[in-house]
């Protein structure tokens, strides 16, 4: 490494390098100054890292290390030191501290539907396999139904709305209003 004369050698080191192992990233030492890694950002199949940050032993400094671990976190595979390491049991106690520290808790993924799931409405109108391999065609409710219909069905082979409303029998949970004895639905919402 060359460093210019007139500013040295600089407390914090961003090294970018083709994929390596992550035996061959250590500390490193230049001048004799100790320089700890700080961070590594890994490429996710491989698992080989491809950028390392290092800082001076002696640095404290945590600006660059919280821009890149904050900021950049969402899309890259950022792998903390063990020293730096924070236990999420530690930070998180009640809701506030969940709110607080939220950037710093590991993403889930996930939820929603199963294919599976129970609907209220199947796709008269969708090929049976496209139905059952889980593609479309359920639906909870009526006018998700009805959004489906009108983009995918409409005109098309000569159905017209009436066809459609003809054809399905609404199953929406439905209920009385406090204020006026009325039966409502969600489709009335």
């Amino acid at each position: 490494m060359i460093f210019h004369h007139e500013f040295g050698i600089p407390d914090i080191l961003m090294i970018s390098f083709p994929a390596s192992e992550s035996c061959f990233i250590n500390d490193i030492t230049i001048s004799d100054i100790q320089f700890k890694l700080d961070l590594v950002v890994k490429q996710e199949p491989e698992e080989k890292i491809f950028f390392a940050l290092y800082h001076k032993d002696d640095f404290m400094d945590k600006t660059i290390y919280d821009l890149i671990h904050l900021n950049f976190e969402t899309f890259l595979n950022v792998d903390e030191s063990s020293d730096n390491q924070c236990q999420d049991s530690e930070l998180v106690f009640d809701d506030d501290s969940v709110h607080e520290h939220q950037q710093k808790l590991p993403r889930i993924y996930g939820g929603g539907r199963r294919i599976i799931a129970t609907y209220n409405y199947e796709c008269l109108w969708c090929p049976r396999e496209f139905i059952e391999n889980g593609k479309g065609g359920r639906f909870l409710e009526i006018k998700n139904y009805r959004v489906h219909f009108r983009k995918k069905h409409l005109g098309k082979d000569g159905i017209q709305m009436s066809e459609f409303l003809e054809k399905v029998n609404r199953r929406e949970p439905t209920w009385f209003c406090k204020h006026c004895n009325r039966r409502v639905g969600l489709a009335e919402c």
